[in-house]
């Protein structure tokens, strides 16, 4: 999976997301073992973070601090990983055990 990081190229691919029902979400493990999880994804394509509860999007084109960042793990989130209640417990234990370091990336915003 490749970090959509170019405003055009974002914007071509935000209009087919958007269409998408419902939108595939994945947790990502980047190359510098950041978690970022809740991103929205079309294809091969990252597009953004989902934030504050899915009541945000922060695009990745939009951050520069991932410009470079290439993605080591992806995580789609489905079925029980999906539960408002446990399932971000059972994916952040799963992107440990995947190698992810404990905690949030600084760059995305708390909502």
């Amino acid at each position: 999976m490749n970090l959509v990081t170019d405003p055009a190229e974002f914007k071509k691919l935000e209009g087919e997301a958007l269409k998408l029902k419902p939108m595939p979400v994945f947790d990502l493990i980047l190359d510098d073992d950041s978690f970022v999880p809740g991103v929205v994804a079309l294809g091969e394509s990252a597009l953004g973070v989902l934030v504050g509860g899915h009541t945000g999007f922060l695009p990745f084109a939009d951050v520069p601090a991932v410009a470079n960042r290439k993605v080591r793990v992806a995580l789609r989130v489905s079925g029980a990983y999906g539960s408002p209640f446990v399932g971000l417990w059972l994916r952040c234990r799963r992107a440990a055990r995947a190698g992810a370091l404990p905690g949030r990336a600084s760059w995305i915003p708390a909502i």
